[in-house]
């Protein structure tokens, strides 16, 4: 199985049990940043990669009449949220598009705002930064969220850790790192908030083990490298216990307009 068939199979488990992609303990802390944005910016078009948790979703659809746009890269998400949610009022507004973010199906500045929440986690990010740019009206929003690294953890340790422990895993970074990222994307920073969210990791590698069936090798080598590196994983993740501390970040972003020099050209 190729790297985006995993991922793909992934998505369709992650789904049904909100484990990695949006997971419940986050929703309280998205609903009130979304609901803000919408309210002070009041966009006309939403654009949403990925479905993600069905009721974020759902909640983000009853906080506005804009237009929504939803890419999802599992045909079985699509059709369980529509099949859950068809007589709501909401779903008029919605049109929902199966594709991936590397080959974006939106138009040229279709959105006035678009939310991307914890998928680029599992897909590689630069690619469909790229498509999300062209994807964004100028002088559009991006609202990106996902897990960082602590500020301390300079080396990388707890990034190192989630790639042993999940194949899928793409790669995290400081806070501060992602602001530049984005501004060398042509996304000026507008505002940002990070909270530390207490994860129970038992959890969530029992439900890596049902999607990957991880041999002793793999146990061996997260044990080896889990006590090699105990003491930052504590200081900086609180890691005890097969728990620990995961911060995660939610930036707002605004696409920068063309110098008027470049206005008009095809770049």
């Amino acid at each position: 199985m190729n790297t985006e068939q995993m991922a793909l199979d992934f998505l369709q488990g992650d789904y049904k049990r909100n484990m990695f992609i949006e997971p419940n303990i986050r929703i309280d802390f998205l609903k009130k940043q979304i609901v803000d944005i919408i309210n002070n910016y009041k966009p006309g078009t939403i654009v949403k990669a990925g479905i993600g948790n069905k009721d974020l979703m759902k909640f983000i659809c009853e906080q506005t009449d804009a237009y929504i746009v939803i890419v999802e890269p599992s045909l079985d998400a699509i059709i369980k949220f529509k099949n859950e949610f068809f007589n709501n009022d909401f779903m008029k507004n919605i049109a929902f598009i199966n594709g991936n973010f590397h080959n974006f199906p939106a138009d040229y500045y279709a959105a006035d705002l678009l939310i991307s929440l914890d998928y680029l986690q599992i897909i590689e990010s630069s690619g469909a930064i790229d498509e999300f740019r062209r994807a964004i009206e100028f002088e559009g929003l991006l609202l990106f969220g996902m897990p960082v690294l602590h500020e301390d953890d300079l080396d990388g340790v707890y990034d190192e850790y989630l790639r042993i422990s999940f194949p899928l895993h793409k790669d995290l970074y400081l806070a501060v790192d992602l602001k530049t990222i984005f501004d060398l994307n042509e996304f000026d920073f507008i505002k940002g908030e990070q909270e530390i969210f207490e994860i129970n990791f038992s959890e969530r590698e029992e439900f890596f083990e049902e999607k990957f069936s991880f041999d002793d090798s793999y146990l061996a080598e997260k044990e080896k490298y889990t006590e090699e590196h105990k003491n930052d994983l504590q200081n900086f993740y609180t890691f005890s216990n097969n728990t620990l501390s995961e911060p995660y970040y939610l930036g707002l972003f605004k696409r920068r307009k063309l110098d008027s020099k470049m206005e008009g050209k095809i770049i």
